[in-house]
């Protein structure tokens, strides 16, 4: 039946172009899941914006990158550094994973959209987010990673890998702008309000004989 064959030509193409098709996989899902992002930062959904078709090309280059290099470089690289398929060293494997890969992921990510937007504080914007992004990426990945060195056989690991990676960067790129949203709304804080200045100057004005009679 299809069901069972179309899965086995999936995979034995995956097996003869790794990197085409990774590549190709990784681009795709992370463009879209830019474009989901874009859609979902939107303030005013009545308006018809146009996308940010740099940013959506720039997410897409990213992920054929991540998709068809760096993960199956990566997740090799662990693989033969702890070979055995023990649950401690699958453990370790995950953990180094989110540890490394994940860290430096999330930066660069977080970097190269803070540049596209046009913010002057990227450095301390990614430290400042760093730490929560990463605590969340633990809650995510390293469940993923248990079933990635266990059971998902390494030739299509790198696409399952990218279908992680772009919903991961649409939380990413929505973290980002809540972030900017928190800035924003500290600093508007910290304002003086215009309405009790007025009415503090009001009072001053207004004499204390009219101040009793109109108590």
């Amino acid at each position: 039946t299809m069901t069972v064959i179309l899965p086995s030509l999936l995979y034995k193409a995956f097996k003869r172009h790794p990197i085409i098709l990774n590549s190709f996989a990784g681009g795709s899902l992370c463009a879209i899941a830019d474009a989901t992002a874009q859609r979902i930062e939107k303030d005013d959904y009545s308006k018809k914006e146009m996308m940010d078709w740099k940013r959506f090309c720039v997410a897409g280059v990213l992920g054929m990158l991540l998709g068809g290099v760096v993960y199956p470089q990566a997740y090799n690289l662990l693989d033969a550094t702890f070979p055995k398929k023990t649950a401690r060293e699958i453990f370790t494997k995950s953990v180094v994973e989110i540890a490394t890969v994940g860290i430096f992921v999330n930066s660069l990510s977080m970097s190269c959209r803070g540049i596209m937007s046009g913010r002057e504080d990227v450095i301390p914007h990614v430290k400042r987010e760093l730490p929560r992004v990463t605590l969340n990426d633990v809650k995510v990945w390293l469940p993923y990673n248990l079933l990635a060195f266990s059971i998902i056989p390494a030739t299509i690991r790198p696409t399952t890998t990218a279908l992680m990676e772009a919903s991961w960067q649409t939380y990413i790129s929505l973290r980002a702008n809540a972030a900017v949203d928190d800035v924003k709304t500290r600093r508007e804080s910290s304002l003086p309000q215009p309405s009790s200045v007025t009415t503090k100057k009001q009072l001053r004005k207004v004499p204390p004989q009219k101040l009793v009679l109109g108590t």
